[in-house]
């Protein structure tokens, strides 16, 4: 009785500082690229940029950690968000917003970029593409 007792204790102290002992991500930036052909302002492509990063942010985090975005309309922009698998699904949200802040401080206006985190990237093009 007492070592099934023990065992519990054990079990019950492991699970605990599991639940305790929780990283967040790595957002150190690795690299970042932005296409040297920049849009103005005023030009829609910019609604487009906002709309594809929005949607990879908040989908890749439910979707497999893993996930491509176009935008609607003509002025099309196609985005692919990726987590690394060992996070959680909050840490992986929270990695992409980093990502996502990174990509449209660091890329300003660029018709295509990515930013690569450590745990963590954001890709946007004028085109269809995949990796």
């Amino acid at each position: 009785m007492a070592r099934l007792q023990k065992i519990a204790i054990f079990t019950t102290a492991i699970f605990f500082i599991f639940c305790m002992v929780r990283g967040e991500p790595n957002t150190d930036e690795i690299y970042y690229h932005c296409n040297d052909n920049k849009f103005r302002y005023e030009d829609p492509y910019f609604e487009s940029v906002k709309d594809v990063t929005n949607q990879v942010q908040d989908q890749t985090p439910s979707h497999g950690y893993d996930y491509y975005a176009n935008s609607p309309g003509p002025y099309v922009c196609y985005g692919h968000g990726v987590c690394n698998r060992g996070l959680s699904t909050e840490d992986c949200s929270s990695c992409m917003f980093a990502a996502r802040d990174s990509i449209l401080y660091r890329c300003y206006y660029s018709y295509g970029a990515q930013v690569q985190l450590h745990d963590c990237r954001i890709r946007y093009e004028q085109y269809p593409f995949s990796e």
